[in-house]
């Protein structure tokens, strides 16, 4: 039997990222990869509850034996508190599994549970699903320049790719926003070029906002496709409530989910019929002086930078295919 890949998640505590949470339990993803942590990053969510949230999901599918930590890292660029109500609005959906006690003590420290699972891996064996800035590994690894050569790859939902492509950064929020820079990158931009920079020989497979802006999470899928399934499946159930807040605002697409579906590249011999995307190596850098172009993911051309491997739609791989995909992983979870 091949032995499964570890893996570790850092992400924000916005909808999306609760939702490939959730995938992690689904069939395939439980027979690729052994979930040794989860750091919550203090970003686009209230912390704690944002931990709450997650291990309440983790206990859905029977696995409350998964630390979940919050880092004590800071942003540079902190996301809008207009943002980070979701974690205490998801955190009362019946459809959670009730946890005796589980707001009565502060939640672990994700910096010290991050920086044990990457002290016991072996070197180039550990994959790192980050669905938030990098500040908590760039951290991390400040501890020991010989920890980056634990990490076998990281997948990473972060920038926009393009010299015009626009950002997700709101002047109305953000005063003298940058308007090509996407929030990941932009709540620490210090920490992405960090990462670049060192985390080598792992690579680094990347959804930029304007390929992941291109699986839109319709109000129709989940009237049509996700509440049929509700009754059945409590993840579910779960799920389309959540998703039911957030759609309403428009735009909200599946930024995490399709970066989460992109750790199928780790399976080896993956199936043609079964490769969601393709990628393309790109040397990039990252922009941090402030101003206007804080964040901003740009083209290294002759100038020294990073190679990458940027996602996009496999051929033939359409957007419903991919929400299809997503919910027979869900529907596949064994109710705990």
């Amino acid at each position: 039997m091949t032995a499964k890949i570890p893996l570790v998640v850092l992400h924000d505590g916005a909808v999306d990222e609760f939702a490939s949470i959730a995938l992690l339990m689904g069939h395939d993803f439980q027979n690729t990869f052994d979930l040794q942590g989860v750091i919550v990053v203090n970003g686009d969510c209230y912390g704690a509850p944002a931990v709450w949230v997650t291990q309440r999901i983790l206990a859905m599918g029977g696995m409350t034996d998964v630390k979940v930590g919050l880092s004590n890292t800071r942003a540079v660029n902190g996301f809008p508190w207009a943002y980070r109500q979701y974690p205490l609005v998801l955190n009362t959906m019946p459809a959670l599994k009730e946890i005796p006690g589980l707001e009565d003590n502060p939640p672990i420290d994700g910096d010290e549970l991050l920086a044990s699972i990457v002290k016991r891996a072996d070197q180039d064996s550990l994959v790192v699903l980050t669905l938030s800035g990098l500040t908590p590994l760039a951290h991390c690894m400040q501890r020991d320049p010989s920890w980056w050569n634990k990490i076998k790859s990281l997948y990473w939902m972060g920038g926009v790719i393009g010299a015009h492509v626009p950002g997700n950064i709101s002047p109305d929020l953000v005063p003298n926003a940058p308007m090509h820079s996407e929030w990941n990158v932009f709540y620490d931009p210090f920490a992405a070029k960090a990462v670049y920079e060192n985390l080598h020989p792992a690579q680094i497979f990347q959804f930029p906002l304007n390929v992941t802006n291109a699986y839109p999470n319709e109000a129709s899928w989940i009237r049509d496709k996700m509440n049929p399934l509700a009754k059945k499946h409590p993840v579910i159930d779960f799920l389309a409530n959540a998703y039911s807040v957030v759609v309403p605002q428009g735009g909200a697409c599946l930024w995490d989910v399709v970066t989460t579906i992109g750790l199928l590249n780790e399976i080896k011999d993956l199936d043609k019929d079964r490769a969601f995307f393709d990628y393309t190596d790109t040397k990039l850098w990252i922009e941090t002086s402030y101003g206007p172009e804080q964040g901003r993911v740009k083209d290294a051309g002759d100038k020294s930078g990073r190679t990458v491997k940027i996602a996009s739609a496999a051929k033939g791989k359409t957007a419903a295919m991919v929400r299809k995909y997503a919910l027979d992983q869900w529907s596949s979870i064994q109710n705990d």
